[in-house]
């Protein structure tokens, strides 16, 4: 592998990504990186040996072809298109190799002149039609890394918003029914593990909670789901009274969201010029 700088326009933020030869699934134009391909840019970079590179890893895992990656950064901003680690701020040309340096710069100019910036391309988003597509699931396990869904709720908005912060939801009741009896039967088990998982058919992948011994829901509990490190959603649960209350940070999920669609929008863009 071979590292390489990419710094913002800002001087405020640095990365070193790396230049490989893997082969891994570029998460911006979803396909194999040694098949990825930006209309008028090179598909691959120089590595440290002369070898050129289709695949380019940030610090965080996800994997990009190095054109498609720099397009983003140079674009929009320094933030990973997966995850959302990084910096707000574009990145400077100058990062670009040398060699191709120009043919970025009329890319750039090009795409600049069709199109408004990628935010522009999305105006607002319902959040009740993100709502609606989110799932509550339970899952079991009798070895914490081998999960079985046992219960799975639509989940429904319990008032009104309350801005930033946690919203209340409820859940159907066939969900408290379905929980209620399995836990009723199994609590005796104590090497089961329960989770809690939401997902939504734009999240990159589902978001979960912690394993918790079936053992320790003797008293009340409470399921924490954490995206980048903070809590999104919370499931307290009461067992001997099979009470539920569940709490979501609705900003974050539709953000969330909102991102997905805009990566998706700005790739069909990039693909068109």
């Amino acid at each position: 592998m071979h590292v390489i700088l990419f710094g913002s326009c800002d001087h405020q933020y640095e990365i070193c990504p790396q230049l490989s030869q893997d082969k891994c699934e570029c998460n911006i134009l979803h396909e194999d990186t040694r098949d990825a391909h930006v209309p008028g840019l090179p598909s691959t970079w120089p590595g440290g040996a002369g070898e050129q590179c289709p695949t380019m890893t940030l610090p965080c895992g996800h994997t990009f072809n190095p054109t498609a990656l720099a397009v983003h950064f140079l674009y929009q901003h320094m933030r990973c298109p997966v995850c959302r680690a990084g910096h707000d701020g574009v990145m400077r040309l100058e990062c670009v190799p040398a060699d191709v340096r120009d043919v970025f710069c009329k890319k750039l100019r090009s795409m600049r002149e069709r199109h408004d910036p990628p935010v522009g391309l999305l105006y607002a988003v319902d959040v009740a039609d993100v709502e609606q597509d989110l799932l509550l699931t339970v899952e079991v396990s009798v070895q914490p890394d081998e999960f079985a869904a046992i219960a799975q709720t639509r989940i429904y908005r319990a008032g009104p918003s309350i801005g930033t912060s946690f919203n209340a939801y409820n859940t159907q009741r066939s969900f408290s029914r379905l929980l209620g009896t399995f836990l009723g039967r199994h609590t005796a088990r104590s090497v089961e593990f329960l989770r809690v998982r939401l997902t939504h058919p734009l999240f990159e992948l589902p978001l979960y909670s912690a394993p918790t011994a079936l053992a320790d829901l003797t008293s009340a509990h409470t399921f924490v789901i954490n995206q980048h490190n903070e809590c999104i959603a919370r499931l307290h649960y009461t067992p001997h009274q099979h009470e539920y209350g569940l709490h979501i940070h609705t900003s974050t999920i539709v953000e969330t969201c909102l991102a997905r669609i805009q990566q998706a929008l700005t790739h069909y863009a990039t693909l068109s010029l």
